[in-house]
């Protein structure tokens, strides 16, 4: 059976050939870990977790200080709510405004 031919280049298309990072095919160990998100600790999700789920579970709770609204945050929550909720009962006398 024959090979599948590439399409033919567009006009103005370049072709660069992949290189592949320094570090590819180095053992494990040696690989620099690249951070997933913002509240990724890394290696410790992974290192010394026979069970991937305690190391879920670690990062679930990291997650869920990371997206906690700081106390400043809070308040001006509160803040805009009761704003909101000050307009609203202006403009529509009777309305109940509910936050979800």
């Amino acid at each position: 059976p024959s090979k599948p031919s590439l399409p033919a280049p567009q006009a103005g298309f370049v072709p660069v050939p992949f290189q592949a990072p320094r570090w590819q095919g180095a053992p494990a160990a040696t690989q620099p870990f690249k951070k997933l998100s913002p509240w990724d600790r890394g290696e410790a999700y992974r290192a010394g977790c026979l069970d991937k789920r305690v190391g879920l579970h670690l990062e679930i709770l990291d997650f869920v200080a990371y997206i906690k609204p700081t106390i400043a945050e809070g308040r001006r929550r509160e803040n805009l709510v009761d704003v909101t909720r000050q307009i609203t009962a202006k403009l529509w006398p009777g309305s109940e405004l509910k936050v979800y």
